[in-house]
């Protein structure tokens, strides 16, 4: 068809509708572009007449596909006839008769293979690429800014009732004064298997809302309570979504400036951290076995937040309770090498006139006193486990030794008496490994903290 609209085809049109003269450069550029929609135009039409069943293209297609393009159809000409086409070609039974055969059609078969597995699509040929995947799944708008955003179809893959019910409940974790319906939603949350499918848009709110709400402590209270729900729920599995959830709860852990500024040294914001650290705890030893880069990874995370003097106090709270959280080994590796160094810079916050200063100070101050009375708690405790299982193991032997028939000779009996001696000696070592750890930074986390480590000691331990 190229070539069939013309340069002069264009200036007749032209002429026609009252425009004498036109560039040459303007007839250049309209005459393929027209003939472009044209052809358009009629490939659609004989889509149209294919789908009809019939083999003579008639006006009824032309509009058709004038329709299918926003274009206003044709008007006075709805004919049915056959004049403007070509007549169908009469077909002889003979030819038909002897002609060849054609291929035999393979046979229907049907293969399987996993659209998704626990919400995550497997990369296999049959399933199409992530990055299209994703694409097909969402729709790119932009902002007055002229900016592009992509957002989530959500009604193209969730039924009109999970759509209401995402809406509802976005719209009430999202209102700052009513706290009527949260607790409803959370509990629909830990109760209910329908709410599976909305999982990774209730993760996507949660990173959202917390990036976006960081003035406000009720919203991030919110927003931990979510993910505490989540992760303790049996009917939603978290997994595939766990690097999705640390970013939020970490942010909330080691934000550098939580909720408005009358609220930096509230109470709120100091337990609003101490709930992030929680859930961090949780987090690692729900799935700290299955990823076993998760522990490390948050450690550093924690180290850099702690060791870095740049970081405001608050961020060195926020670190020292995740410290806490992870146990007394962390502490052991983190905290008490550092602490003397650490005391240092803390000294002049302590006794800054900025009273928010001061605040800040003394609450890393309790936070450390946390960590060595932790650290001190579960090294004692460790101890007394190894002396109840050298009692244990005397006591057995006894038992042993009295049941036992009264015919050994001398051989033996030195034999046994050495092996008591070697149960002895294996069950008081781990009390002797426990007690040369405390003993090494015991005395200084006296020095510093005094009698506040006092609670956090058995009366074995105080007597030793």
């Amino acid at each position: 068809m190229s070539g069939t609209v013309t340069k002069e085809s264009i200036r007749l049109i032209a002429k026609q509708h009252q425009i004498p003269s036109v560039k040459e450069e303007v007839t250049a550029a309209l005459a393929p572009d027209a003939e472009y929609r044209i052809r358009e135009i009629i490939q659609e039409a004989t889509k149209f007449m294919r789908h009809s069943k019939r083999g003579i293209l008639t006006t009824e297609d032309v509009n058709h596909a004038l329709k299918l393009r926003n274009v206003e159809p044709i008007y006075g000409v709805q004919s049915r006839d056959d004049s403007h086409g070509d007549p169908d070609r009469e077909v002889d039974f003979n030819e038909i008769i002897n002609a060849q055969m054609p291929r035999i059609p393979r046979d229907c078969t049907m293969s399987l293979h996993w659209l998704a597995v626990e919400g995550v699509q497997p990369n296999i040929p049959q399933n199409p690429p992530s990055d299209q995947a994703e694409l097909s799944m969402k729709k790119i708008l932009k902002n007055s800014s002229g900016k592009t955003l992509v957002k989530p179809l959500v009604k193209d893959v969730l039924s009109k009732e999970l759509q209401n019910y995402y809406e509802r409940f976005t719209k009430a974790m999202q209102d700052r004064e009513d706290d009527s319906e949260v607790d409803k939603f959370l509990s629909d949350l830990s109760t209910d298997p329908s709410l599976a499918q909305l999982l990774p848009y209730f993760v996507e709110f949660i990173s959202d809302e917390v990036t976006a709400s960081l003035d406000s402590l009720k919203i991030l209270r919110r927003m931990l309570n979510i993910i505490y729900v989540l992760i303790h729920s049996p009917y939603l599995f978290v997994e595939p979504y766990l690097h999705q959830l640390m970013p939020p709860t970490l942010t909330c852990l080691l934000g550098k400036s939580l909720g408005k500024e009358d609220e930096e040294s509230s109470d709120e914001q100091w337990s609003l951290r101490q709930q992030a650290a929680s859930i961090l705890q949780q987090m690692c030893r729900r799935y700290g076995d299955a990823y076993r880069s998760l522990i490390p990874r948050v450690t550093k995370t924690l180290l850099k937040a702690f060791l870095d003097p740049q970081k405001p106090l608050t961020t060195h709270f926020g670190s020292i309770e995740g410290i806490c959280a992870l146990g007394s080994q962390t502490i052991e590796l983190i905290i008490l090498p550092n602490l003397p160094s650490y005391l240092q810079g803390l000294e002049e916050h302590l006794t800054a006139s900025n009273s928010s200063k001061q605040i800040q100070a003394r609450k890393c101050m309790d936070a450390l006193l946390k960590s060595a009375g932790i650290y001190v708690h579960e090294q004692s405790a460790k101890i007394r486990q190894g002396r109840s299982q050298e009692i244990e193991s005397r006591e057995s032997n006894k038992e042993e030794e009295g049941n036992r028939q009264g015919n050994h000779d001398k051989d033996g009996a030195d034999g046994k008496e050495e092996s008591d001696g070697q149960e002895g000696r294996n069950g008081s070592s781990l009390e002797h490994l426990h007690l040369s750890k405390l003993d090494q930074y015991y005395p200084q986390l006296v020095e510093i903290f005094g009698e506040g480590l006092l609670p956090y000691l058995s009366k074995e331990i105080q007597s030793i």
